[in-house]
């Protein structure tokens, strides 16, 4: 009969050998190197305690051996809780490990699914502005033919129309890239109490068939001169002072503004209040959010995508300020935002020189213009307005046979300027204005002008015209101002003389 020690003893032996072998299995199932590493040592002690626990028969009559034993089954029982351990921190770094993995993929994706956007964004630009160009400019063209009163009023109401189609596009357009963050903000000098200026001179007829005034007050802008985005600036002013229009049947619309200046930055305040229909606290809560006017009939009676607030709002918060709104129903709304400028370094940076459109004249210059587009009515657009201010063009479809016009152009009678698209089949304007860089073209047209006419509008399409090699950038629709504008700065010696 075995006594209670050795009953003990061989239990014990069993139970140990038991655990090791458990942990020797799930090791092998989850080998790495450290694992490895790990199961040799384990299984060298589950040798050895068995060995010692097996000789235990004979050296029972040792006290010492037995104690040497619960010792080294303690260390054996350490061992066990120290390889669980390691087990469930392996099974954690394999987990997170798969989480990294499949965060990597999600991020891949999420990548793949922003350029896939700012694609479609792109492209969705272009073939919008394309035939908007095309819409407004033969009414441009048509206005100035021979019609009768009629005629003239049904154009001008078709003129209406497609430019408020075209501030409904700009809209999306300007949202879509905001949310895709294709906006860049500029950094320019301008004087900010002329913009302020100009914007009311340019709203006041707006303002007057209604029968309302607009008053401003720029008594308390002390720096006139700040570096910030024009053009960003005119749009959030232009936004809130039109809405102040639209929404004001009678009364007044007032504007005040002010600059308060610390070491480093400007901080521009401005204030547009009017006296029209006013919101509720309610509908104010909803009137940043996108698609949203104070209630359908609003959106019925006054028309807009609603995105104009929703665009304001981001570009303040992009030029570092915030826009806010007080207002009550019935009793006129206040639009207050804030905008942080830099500090102009000269109080009147140097002006380029003034340029005037000259009136129609017969065209001279020597002065031969090549306009590179694939699109018939662009090219009937761009062509009529050339021609109206008494220049000529000739037509190439596309970057290879504007090569071939290039080339063949007689060495005493090149040309002087072209004019671009960036978008056309068989050779685009980026690779037909790289190749004339790169002579050939001939050696006579590697320095000519080129300026881009493109309907790209995005982030960064200015700045890939640039590196194409392209002296400047027009986007479509054309504004005929700026268009002959920027036509008579880069031919300044071949305009046209007025008659």
């Amino acid at each position: 009969m075995l006594n209670a020690n050795t009953l003990f003893a061989i239990q014990f032996s069993v139970l140990n050998a038991t655990a090791l072998a458990t942990i020797a299995v799930l090791i092998g199932k989850h080998l790495s190197t450290h694992s490895t590493l790990w199961m040799r040592p384990l299984m060298w002690t589950l040798i050895i305690f068995c060995i010692h626990w097996l000789t235990y028969p004979i050296a029972r009559h040792y006290p010492t051996w037995l104690q040497y034993g619960l010792l080294f089954g303690n260390l054996v029982n350490l061992a066990t809780y120290l390889t669980y351990a390691m087990l469930a921190l392996m099974v954690f770094q394999q987990r997170l490990l798969q989480a990294e993995q499949t965060a990597l993929k999600n991020a891949e994706k999420a990548t793949q699914s922003s350029k896939a956007k700012s694609e479609f964004l792109a492209n969705m630009s272009h073939e919008i502005r394309t035939p908007i160009n095309g819409v407004l400019g033969m009414l441009e063209l048509l206005k100035k033919t021979s019609l009768s009163e009629d005629q003239q009023h049904k154009v001008a109401m078709a003129l209406r129309s497609g430019n408020s189609l075209l501030s409904i596009i700009n809209d999306i357009l300007d949202f879509s890239k905001i949310e895709a963050g294709k906006i860049t903000i500029e950094k320019q000098a301008f004087n900010i109490k002329q913009l302020l200026q100009d914007i009311i001179e340019t709203m006041q007829h707006q303002a007057g068939t209604k029968g309302l005034s607009v008053t401003i007050n720029t008594s308390q802008i002390h720096q006139d001169w700040v570096v910030g985005d024009e053009s960003r600036v005119r749009q959030i002013v232009v936004n809130l002072l039109g809405n102040a229009i639209k929404f004001t049947e009678r009364g007044a619309v007032a504007i005040s503004a002010s600059t308060k200046m610390d070491e480093q930055s400007v901080q521009f305040e401005c204030e547009i209040q009017d006296s029209g229909i006013g919101i509720s606290s309610d509908q104010a809560k909803h009137l940043f959010s996108a698609f949203n006017q104070a209630d359908a009939s609003t959106t019925r009676k006054y028309g807009g995508t609603g995105l104009g607030l929703v665009i304001s709002k981001k570009l303040c918060t992009l030029m570092g300020g915030r826009l806010s709104l007080e207002s009550e129903l019935g009793r006129g709304s206040t639009f207050n935002f804030r905008l942080t400028f830099e500090k102009s370094l000269a109080e009147q940076p140097p002006q380029a020189p003034a340029t005037t459109i000259s009136e129609p004249s017969t065209a001279q210059p020597t002065c031969r213009i090549l306009l590179v587009e694939d699109n018939e009515i662009n090219q009937l657009v761009a062509g009529g307005m050339l021609e109206d201010h008494g220049y000529a063009c000739e037509i190439a479809e596309n970057g290879e046979i504007a090569l071939t016009i290039l080339m063949n152009a007689s060495t005493t009678d090149p040309y002087d300027l072209i004019l671009m698209d960036c978008q056309m089949p068989i050779m685009d304007g980026y690779a037909c204005t790289q190749a004339i860089r790169a002579g050939k073209a001939g050696d006579k047209h590697k320095l000519i002008p080129i300026i881009a006419m493109t309907a790209n509008a995005m982030k960064g399409d200015r700045e890939k015209c640039i590196a194409a090699g392209m002296d400047d950038y027009l986007t479509k629709p054309l504004d005929e101002e700026v268009f002959i504008k920027m036509l008579q700065q880069w031919l300044p010696s071949l305009t046209p003389p007025p008659q």
